[in-house]
């Protein structure tokens, strides 16, 4: 028998914190290969080792069945993701999109199929999941992302910078429709209702990222104003958001009450490329009292601005008058790519930069495609 002395001989909770240490900080998304090596040691920390690897998971959408099967086999383990980040790596990739996934196997459809059963939603609904689940390939992986979160009844905090609006048809009712010509109808019309799934997983977010990449059709060369609408309503508890800067702008005619929650205390704004922020501002603030209309927000980012859009100093002067601080970062260059442009809040202006002078090197031989707009310093 194993001496019980070392680490197995610590507290369940103190095994935890130290394994937590090879998971790393939200920047590491490399703590696999480390944990399945501490799982291979013994039974005891191999179920330590799952544990971990839930505290914050960081998912490939064209990996959701996988995860999916994890937490079938574990179900226990399901309780223990309060954090979750959903990647679409291969968007961005030069790979035909919708990268598909192979049939579901039979006893994979038959635990969705269970699972979707126990879900709180009319019959009919539940049918047509099941009828998209039998089909022999996904065109997208909206349906099972959806079955996903439905599965995961402590999370608090969602994370979907770096995957596509597309993904996620449960976001529908916060779309609104802007037009109704056949090349901005989105796909989702034609899929099982998932609306329902926002409903049930809304009031529990504290923290909430949506995608940068709003497209709303499969098409990368169609761009559109896209509004964000009743965040309020579907989020009611939301302490932190973040969101498109062109999600907010004066563009989508988007009002901040349809934006920021009751309890939100920041709000980040992602590629911030134009200088649309002062009509916004403008309603987070009673001119005539001075005085914030959201007492609880304290704290606005902005990232990625174009060095000539800076935020107007009137507008930033106004909003810490009343207490809410604004950060922009404008990067000495016009690379979009990498985590710390889909997630730039999880690094310092230093780490930013530092990140994008690798990317030039690596993107040296494509220097038109890729750098659009750097410093004209960075020409010499």
């Amino acid at each position: 028998m194993v001496t019980q002395s070392g680490l197995l001989g610590l507290p369940a909770e103190l095994q935890m914190q130290i394994t937590a240490h090879l998971v790393g900080d939200a920047k590491n998304v490399h703590h696999v290969p480390r944990l399945l090596n501490l799982a291979l040691t013994c039974r005891h920390l191999a179920r330590v080792a799952h544990e971990a690897l839930c505290l914050a998971p960081v998912l490939q959408s064209s990996k959701v069945h996988l995860l999916l099967r994890y937490l079938f086999k574990y179900p226990e383990l399901a309780k223990k993701i309060k954090n979750l980040t959903i990647e679409t790596k291969e968007t961005r990739k030069d790979k035909a999109y919708p990268v598909h996934i192979a049939h579901l196997e039979p006893d994979m459809l038959g635990h969705c199929k269970r699972h979707v059963r126990t879900l709180p939603v009319q019959k009919y609904i539940q049918d047509n999941m099941i009828a998209s689940l039998k089909s022999e390939r996904f065109e997208d992986h909206g349906i099972l992302l959806g079955l996903l979160l439905t599965m995961l009844p402590q999370l608090e905090q969602l994370y979907l910078g770096s995957s596509i609006l597309l993904n996620f048809p449960l976001f529908r009712n916060m779309i609104p429709n802007e037009t109704d010509t056949d090349w901005t109808k989105p796909d989702w019309a034609d899929g099982p209702d998932l609306t329902w799934v926002m409903s049930l997983i809304g009031p529990k977010l504290t923290s909430l990222e949506l995608p940068i990449d709003l497209r709303r059709t499969p098409e990368a060369n169609i761009w559109m104003p896209l509004s964000i609408s009743q965040l309020p309503k579907y989020f009611p508890n939301l302490r932190w958001l973040s969101i498109p800067h062109m999600a907010a702008t004066e563009i989508t005619k988007t009002s901040c009450s349809d934006i920021i929650p009751p309890h939100l205390e920041t709000l980040v704004l992602t590629d911030a490329r134009c200088n649309c922020f002062k009509s916004f501002s403008e309603g987070l603030v009673d001119h005539g009292d001075q005085i914030a209309l959201f007492p609880r927000l304290s704290k606005i980012a902005l990232y990625h601005r174009y060095p000539v859009t800076p935020t107007d100093e009137a507008a930033t002067k106004a909003l810490a008058d009343v207490g809410i601080k604004v950060f922009e970062y404008i990067p000495d260059c016009c690379l979009r790519s990498g985590d710390e442009f889909y997630h730039p809040w999880k690094y310092t202006p230093a780490e930013i930069g530092a990140l994008e002078d690798c990317r030039h090197t690596e993107y040296a031989t494509e220097w038109d495609r890729a750098a659009l707009q750097c410093d004209s310093d960075d020409d010499d």
